[in-house]
């Protein structure tokens, strides 16, 4: 549990240097229903 959140974490601020909006977004959606679920 713990890695996957590290990925998250680091994952969503790779996306943010890309500055790739979109997939930011997405990923952050994801994330709210991963996290709604656990």
């Amino acid at each position: 549990m713990a890695r996957l959140g590290r990925m998250g974490i680091s994952a969503s601020a790779v996306a943010g240097a890309l500055g790739d909006t979109r997939m930011r977004s997405l990923g952050r959606q994801l994330w709210e229903q991963r996290r709604s679920v656990l």
